[in-house]
């Protein structure tokens, strides 16, 4: 997870970013790219097991102690998939009304040029020349082991 793309440090001694205003932070997996190093997932608030089985702590920590940000490999709480991990986020919200809410759902943040949004966060967003609707709004679904589906 790139700190510069979603404006999270968790760096003792500085502050956040005040914008953007990102509450809940869910990281499904790890890139296969990354082989296991997953330095950074402790700027999620929740996580799968999948990403979990596949954490290398030796590198990660390595990197972690290295750069001194010990907190960016702190684990965030690991849910049995990514389901669980999306209803314990809303659940977490508390206060923030459903019709108030806004997903967005990012392959990983070295890619950013598609994802997909709520509707809500496109209403947000769509005034933009650089943003452009791909297709149709969908319903989230999920696979049998409980998995985002991509459509």
């Amino acid at each position: 997870m790139d700190a510069n793309v979603i404006d999270r440090l968790r760096i003792q001694g500085v502050p956040e970013p005040k914008t953007p205003r990102i509450k809940r932070i869910i990281a499904l997996d790890v890139a296969p790219e990354a082989h296991g190093n997953a330095y950074g997932i402790g700027l999620a608030n929740f996580t799968t097991l999948r990403l979990s089985a596949k954490f290398d702590r030796e590198s990660a920590y390595l990197k972690a102690l290295t750069s001194t940000f010990v907190y960016l490999v702190t684990m965030p709480i690991v849910l049995p998939d990514d389901r669980e991990a999306l209803k314990a986020a809303l659940q977490s919200l508390n206060g923030i009304k459903p019709q108030g809410i806004k997903i967005m759902r990012i392959y990983n943040t070295l890619r950013l040029s598609e994802m997909l949004v709520s509707e809500n966060a496109y209403k947000g967003i769509s005034g933009s020349p650089i943003i452009k609707a791909l297709g149709p709004p969908h319903v989230i679904t999920f696979d049998r082991d409980g998995n985002l589906s991509l459509f």
